[in-house]
């Protein structure tokens, strides 16, 4: 992008172009669409669309005779999903674990094993300026002199109030940050020789996951390598509001594992908080408590001590996607939360990148995931099967998704350090 031709007439239609595929301001007057249509093309994706793989594998003659009737498929698919043309950032020296964007879609946010956040103001973007604004270290502490870091887990804007962050690193305390990363409150630790978790004030360990409130905006959730979900309200930092703890029934746990993912939804009728765990299980409480005892509790959804690293409720709260570390992916039901309505086999990589995620699309009718040689995967929840793969970065994990809702851009992290913004600019804003 950076080598772009400059205009000398128009010199701000390069910033303008730019923004109006990252969907922060208009394309501008018609007479200028020439110049756009140009600006689009030089970046539209080179990367092949394989679109429907399961289907033309069944039909090898089908797809050696039509190949034009496959070329036009490929431009449906393109025109169907935002996903011709991309942008790429590179600001992160090891591997994007994961992605957060404001609910207007001009902020974003990664964060990655580098133990940075970065944080990208798309409106100040321009072609020969595609960097972050600011670099953030979580887990650093002011006037320390200490060094360390901490891997980023987990980065997510407040749904409701876009001023807030929830960012958790490799540490026992998460923290709140402003949306220009300034720490606003770190959550407190719990006393890690109390045997009882329900008489701590916060995580003994690790902090795996996290997740808002989806209706108040001053709450939020966390999981961790302690067997505890708490609760947090942002206003009072020193103790969580409530804690739950998941005592694990699997041979040998001592009761005690690992949570894994976090999802919380919030539809007119089912207020749902589920949590993934080491030891296979997948366990549901009401949203609103109270938590002494799960709604709902699956033992063997996935191999014990295999990592499930991707968990989403479905805006509906009736469905649950999965993506376990037992090379599986699973949809489940929440009204008949006992056995699973669909198993697929999809290579795992959460044993290597235990980030990496499963999404819902914003309409509910597709599912996104990465691969481990770099691949988008775009499903159908109810076969699951892809309707759609692309590569994004070739021999590279692809780990982190996320599909913006308002701009209709889906976004990618992978183990390279990349970061893509896919998008179309007849279907995205």
């Amino acid at each position: 992008m950076s080598d772009i031709p400059v205009p000398s007439e128009v010199p701000d239609e390069e910033e303008e172009a730019l923004q109006k595929f990252l969907g922060t301001t208009s394309f501008g007057k018609q007479s200028k669409a020439t110049d756009h249509d140009n600006r689009f093309d030089q970046s539209k994706r080179s990367q092949p669309i394989i679109s429907r793989p399961e289907a033309k594998a069944n039909d090898p003659e089908g797809e050696e005779s039509d190949s034009d009737d496959d070329d036009s498929d490929d431009e449906d698919d393109e025109d169907e999903y935002p996903v011709s043309h991309e942008m790429v950032f590179k600001t992160h020296d090891r591997a994007v674990t994961c992605i957060t964007l404001d609910a207007s879609g001009g902020r974003m946010v990664t964060g990655s094993n580098d133990c940075t956040l970065k944080f990208h103001d798309f409106a100040a973007l321009t072609p020969s300026t595609i960097r972050a604004f600011k670099s953030v270290d979580p887990s650093s502490v002011k006037g320390s002199a200490s060094s360390e870091t901490h891997p980023i887990n987990h980065v997510s804007f407040n749904p409701i109030s876009p001023s807030t962050i929830l960012a958790i690193t490799a540490l026992p305390q998460p923290r709140i940050l402003d949306r220009n990363g300034e720490t606003i409150a770190e959550f407190a630790k719990g006393d890690m020789y109390l045997r009882d978790m329900h008489h701590t004030k916060g995580h003994i360990s690790e902090v795996t996951c996290g997740v808002w409130h989806p209706q108040h905006r001053n709450i939020c959730a966390t999981g961790g390598t302690d067997s505890t979900v708490r609760i947090w309200d942002v206003n009072n930092p020193r103790q969580q509001k409530n804690v739950i703890v998941h005592k694990s029934r699997a041979a040998g746990s001592a009761g005690r594992t690992r949570i894994t993912a976090l999802s919380w939804v919030a539809p007119a009728q089912n207020n749902l908080l589920v949590a993934a765990a080491l030891d296979g299980s997948l366990v549901m409480w009401d949203g609103n408590g109270p938590y002494t005892r799960p709604a709902a509790e699956i033992r063997d959804a996935h191999t014990k001590d295999t990592w499930t690293s991707g968990l989403q409720i479905s805006s509906t709260g009736q469905l649950v996607m999965t993506r376990g570390g037992d090379d599986t992916i699973k949809l489940w039901d929440t009204r008949k939360f006992k056995q699973p309505l669909r198993t697929v086999s999809f290579p795992s990589i959460s044993g290597q990148y235990p980030t990496s995620n499963i999404c819902w699309s914003p309409r509910g009718t597709e599912v996104l995931t990465g691969s481990a040689n770099g691949d988008l995967h775009i499903l159908n929840p109810a076969t699951l099967t892809s309707e759609l793969v692309t590569p994004v970065t070739p021999g590279s994990a692809l780990i982190s998704v996320y599909w913006h809702k308002e701009l209709n851009q889906i976004i990618t992290g992978s183990a390279n350090g990349e970061t893509h913004v896919l998008y179309n600019p007849n279907i995205s804003e």
